[in-house]
């Protein structure tokens, strides 16, 4: 990680340290082999807090795959098999002409890398399952994996990713909400007053202006 520090904000040097951590103590190696970059387009620029930012589209495929430690043995993945990614990439930097760094990654369609990793389990899954079990799975798929994913991305691109992130601060007030009206749960004063405290932020981030670009 010690080269492409430069080229990461703290945070996501963090949180891609961690991910090689995790590897090293499993004694596993992720290649990303043959990148073929389809299409890059910036899709949104803007400033904020002092800060310049954009975020780039990226449609590509690649061989994306872990080995054990020899690197003989394919874990996940294929050598042979390229998958297609298509993510959203934010870049940041302080105003002014100094060099951006990654500060966030959005991936937007991961479903052939997470088929090709879970077809070994897929094969020794029992489908004898009750007719309420399938309506569960069916809403689990459709609702939050789809949906969901749909809305989210669709509010990236009209608002960019630092706008729509506020109001991923609102998904735990929101489930105590849900959790009150369909399981009965309890809600406190504190839960509610942090509610409240989420949504004015919101609603005060929202009425910020821009700072004026530089000539």
């Amino acid at each position: 990680m010690t080269s492409v520090a430069p080229l990461l904000t703290p945070e996501m040097a963090t949180a891609l340290q961690r991910d090689c951590d995790r590897l090293r103590a499993e004694r596993r190696i992720n290649r990303l082999e043959n990148i073929a970059v389809r299409s890059a387009e910036i899709t949104e620029a803007w400033q904020e807090s002092g800060q310049d930012f954009v975020t780039v589209h990226f449609l590509a495929s690649l061989l994306d795959y872990t080995t054990d430690e020899s690197g003989v043995q394919v874990l996940e993945g294929s050598r042979t098999e390229p998958v297609k990614f298509e993510e959203y990439w934010t870049f940041t930097r302080p105003v002014g002409p100094g060099p951006f760094r990654l500060s966030a990654i959005f991936l937007a369609a991961v479903s052939v890398a997470l088929l090709a990793a879970g077809t070994p389990q897929l094969g020794d899954q029992s489908f004898d399952l009750s007719a309420l079990v399938w309506l569960a799975f069916l809403y689990a798929v459709v609702g939050p994996l789809v949906i969901t994913n749909l809305l989210w991305f669709s509010a990236i691109d009209r608002v960019g990713p630092s706008r729509a992130s506020l109001f991923a601060n609102l998904q735990p007030f929101l489930a105590a909400v849900i959790a009150l009206l369909l399981l009965h749960e309890s809600l406190t004063r504190l839960q509610v007053a942090g509610g409240l405290l989420i949504a004015a932020g919101i609603v005060f981030s929202r009425g910020r202006t821009p700072p004026p670009e530089p000539a």
